[in-house]
């Protein structure tokens, strides 16, 4: 592949037209209202269009500059250009996603000079390697990927098509990492798993066979890290979105669909099933099962086995009803032991 750094052009404007057929939806006004981005009410621009939710909104859309707006089929509001469809706030995101930032970075293409391509990788058509970025070894990469400048991709790793890779990514030896997967900037995939066991007092490092696989459309943020399992796979299901300074130890298995939020740590061997969220700074602890579509609440301790579609808030966690309840009571101590010591007091003075 000759080594070039081609850069795609930003998106170019849309006509109200051409967003309403993205969308499914009706234009009613000028269907050549030129469009060049998409932003919230309060934030958008003349050129820019947004969208109502809801009518409790609609005083800020009276206020807002944006040049046009996508509403619902019950909306009456016409006082400036409008896309009307089933769902806005589903529009909006297809919108917004033409202009969403990293687009560009998937539509690069070529070898930048600085790079470090092994002679056994194999790069598919319009993949983008870009400056000091390092591809191992029998390393693959799929048709249209993008590994910006930094990322290292060790060898025998398999990277599908259409993933963005983002700066300073390491991507450690024998991943698998499938199509339309994101990785944000200083995450780790595949690093060895904190496996140790103590003989006569020392710490001896257990060796670390295993990989990792990232399936389909997953994103993961910044500096957060997968590590590689023991033994076999360390799986992070379809769809899971995961969010910065996450640990994912080894030999986890992430549901698809799952929600995964800033700072949380799932030790060895859990699984998550499908659809679960996990909100910031949840510790789940080694080879505990959280059923589907159950949601742990902030800085909760998971120690136990959770059943599916649960909704659990503490530590350990309780149904988020008890626990909020639990919290109330809490609260109250000081008065209650204030209002029992001038009881006590009135008593002994009788």
């Amino acid at each position: 592949m000759a080594k070039t750094n081609s850069q795609a052009a930003p998106p170019a404007d849309l006509t109200l037209a051409q967003i309403a057929a993205l969308v499914g939806g009706e234009a009613v006004g000028n269907p050549d209202f030129r469009v060049s981005g998409a932003c919230g009410i309060q934030e958008a621009g003349p050129a820019e269009i947004t969208f109502l939710r809801d009518a409790k909104y609609l005083p800020l859309l009276q206020k807002s500059r944006a040049g046009a707006v996508i509403v619902g089929r019950d909306s009456i509001y016409r006082d400036r250009p409008v896309i009307i469809v089933d769902q806005p706030a589903q529009a909006f995101l297809q919108v917004l996603s033409v202009w969403t930032t990293g687009k560009e970075d998937l539509a690069r293409t070529g070898i930048h000079p600085s790079a470090s391509v092994a002679s056994t990788a194999v790069l598919g058509a319009d993949v983008h390697v870009g400056a000091q970025a390092v591809i191992g070894e029998r390393s693959r990469i799929g048709r249209g990927s993008s590994i910006l400048a930094g990322t290292v991709i060790g060898d025998d790793c398999t990277v599908g098509e259409d993933t963005l890779i983002y700066e300073n990514v390491t991507v450690r030896d024998n991943t698998r990492i499938d199509d339309r997967v994101v990785l944000h900037s200083g995450a780790v995939i595949g690093a060895d798993g904190f496996g140790y066991e103590n003989f006569g007092g020392r710490y001896i490092k257990v060796p670390q066979r295993g990989n990792v696989w990232i399936q389909d459309d997953v994103e993961i943020g910044a500096n957060s890290c997968v590590d590689r399992a023991r033994f076999g796979t360390t799986l992070i299901k379809r769809g899971a979105k995961i969010d910065n300074l996450v640990q994912i130890a080894h030999n986890v298995e992430v549901g698809e669909d799952c929600l995964i939020v800033a700072q949380v740590g799932v030790a060895g061997s859990a699984k998550l099933g499908d659809g679960v969220i996990l909100a910031g700074q949840v510790g789940v602890v080694g080879h505990v099962k959280v059923g589907a579509r159950s949601i742990i609440g902030a800085q909760s301790g998971v120690f136990t086995d959770v059943p599916e579609q649960s909704t659990l808030l503490g530590s350990p966690p309780l149904p988020i009803r008890e626990e909020k309840e639990r919290i109330i009571y809490i609260s109250r101590l000081p008065k209650l032991f204030k209002d029992f010591k001038e009881i006590q007091k009135k008593l002994q003075d009788r």
